[in-house]
C-alpha cells in the first residue's frame, strides 16, 4: 500500500515475475489475461521502469554494455563508467 500510495518510480531489473508475485500476494488474484493485468499494474505503478528492458531495447543504452549483455552488473558498470567519464575533474 505504501509503495502504491507514494506514486514514486518503481525500478526493477527483469522484474515481470517479481511484479506478478507482488500483485498476487499484496493486491489481488492475477487477472485472467495479460491486457487486464498490464492495465492494472500501470494504474498501480504509473512510473514503472525495467532497466533490463531499457538496456536491451534502447540503442543508446545498449551500446554502453559489453557485447550487449544486459545483466544488472553490466548495466551498473556501464552507467558507472558513463558517470565517471562525465564528471568534472579538478
Amino acid at each position: 500500500d505504501t509503495i502504491v500510495a507514494s506514486r514514486k518510480p518503481l525500478i526493477v531489473h527483469n522484474g515481470m515475475l517479481d511484479l506478478m508475485h507482488i500483485y498476487l500476494r499484496c493486491i489481488d488474484e492475477l487477472p485472467p489475461d495479460w491486457s487486464t493485468y498490464r492495465n492494472k499494474v500501470s494504474q498501480l505503478f504509473p512510473y514503472l521502469f525495467d532497466n533490463k528492458y531499457l538496456f536491451a531495447n534502447s540503442p543508446t543504452l545498449n551500446s554502453k554494455t559489453d557485447k550487449n549483455i544486459t545483466s544488472l552488473s553490466s548495466c551498473f558498470t556501464a552507467m558507472r563508467k558513463e558517470e565517471d567519464s562525465s564528471s568534472v575533474k579538478v
